[in-house]
């Protein structure tokens, strides 16, 4: 190996400290973390085989990561980090030069997109590629608003977003050009992941902070993976999307788990919405179409009612229960089935149509 190759690939002792510390504490059993890791591994990489499930562990690494949130964001910890200090951050007048800026090369893309001769053979190999969605260099707000809106969700306050916090708004637009299903994750498990993830949060942070007010602990190996999460983890959010929509991300959160596929079925319930270009539970609007959740927070619980608009005519129609397909966690099988019905139905429609022209025309011709 090449002096630069290793040196691009090199990884410092500090960070190979730190990141046996999140193995031994997130991944490894009880067991294990009685004893440091095997000096072999000091030499290389060793597989261990692991007693918990991919779901388990899982749930397991989101525990210290909610803490760590916890520390950092709802406890307002995070004005006084490096991580946060260090944030590349332009003032104003440095924030609207760069949008200039990233709007001339924008326009200068588009102008020879519109120009390419499209008619000849392999004309995108002529054509640049696009600039990415506008990233605004402001590193300290980002992280600023990711505080304020994982506290907000952590205390269980209101999000102040889509306007009256008591009656929130969710708009997802249905295209007819959309070529795969869509659908929705069930309301029910996202409830009872947001109470778990709270819970073993709170339950880790005594681990990995030593008060209220977010100080640091300096027990091993804990502290090892606090700085793991404060100087290495990079807690990503899609902030080019917040940039393109003017807010935060109406539908994202960190009180979910991800999904987990095993072949055609998933570990969380979803809901399928559309598919073949038609909107369950409404089938005879017609795309572009506007899938709409409203939820109204009343003295006692929260009411959910879902609608389907259609943009052309306007025309709204309220889903109702039984229109709709239940959660499962099979959701290919659940489109695969709902897209050979709706083809069924299309292929008979077709076949009534043509039957119907016939004997027009026999009447017409013959008759």
């Amino acid at each position: 190996m090449s002096p630069d190759t290793f040196d691009e690939f090199n990884a410092s002792e500090i960070l190979i400290s730190r990141f046996n510390a999140w193995r031994k504490l997130t991944l490894l059993d009880a067991v294990a973390l009685e004893a440091d890791i095997p000096a072999a591994e000091q030499n290389g990489y060793q597989p261990q085989a692991l007693s918990s499930s991919l779901e388990s562990v899982v749930i397991q690494q989101m525990a210290w990561m909610t803490a760590w949130r916890i520390g950092r964001y709802a406890h307002n910890s995070l004005l006084a980090q490096p991580f946060y200090l260090n944030a590349p951050q332009k003032d104003t007048a440095g924030l609207e030069e760069e949008k200039r800026q990233y709007d001339i090369k924008f326009n200068a893309w588009r102008n020879q997109l519109d120009l390419a001769r499209k008619d000849r053979p392999g004309w995108q190999d002529t054509i640049e590629q696009g600039p990415p969605d506008y990233d605004p260099t402001n590193g300290q707000y980002q992280l600023r608003e990711a505080a304020r809106e994982f506290e907000h969700d952590y205390r269980n306050w209101l999000r102040d977003v889509n306007g009256n916090p008591a009656e929130k708004v969710i708009q997802v637009a249905l295209d007819g050009v959309l070529k795969h299903p869509v659908y929705r994750l069930n309301g029910d498990d996202e409830n009872k992941e947001y109470e778990q993830m709270r819970k073993e949060g709170d339950y880790h942070y005594a681990r990995l902070f030593s008060d209220r007010l977010g100080t640091g602990t300096r027990k091993e190996p804990e502290a090892q993976l606090l700085a793991l999460f404060d100087q290495q983890i990079h807690d990503s959010r899609a902030w080019f999307v917040q940039s393109t929509l003017g807010g935060r991300e109406p539908w994202g959160g960190y009180f979910r788990y991800r999904m987990i596929y095993c072949g055609s079925k998933a570990n969380k319930q979803v809901q399928l919405i559309y598919v073949e270009g038609k909107a369950v539970g409404a089938p005879q609007l017609d795309p572009p179409l506007l899938f709409i959740v409203e939820s109204r927070s009343g003295e006692e619980r929260v009411t959910e009612v879902q609608k389907v608009r259609e943009l052309a005519s306007g025309q709204v129609e309220v889903l109702t229960p039984g229109s709709m397909l239940p959660a499962s966690h099979e959701p290919g099988l659940i489109a695969a089935r709902e897209s050979a019905r709706i083809r069924a139905e299309r292929h008979q429609q077709a076949q009534l149509a043509i039957a119907q022209k016939m004997s027009e025309w026999n009447s017409k011709n013959i008759g």
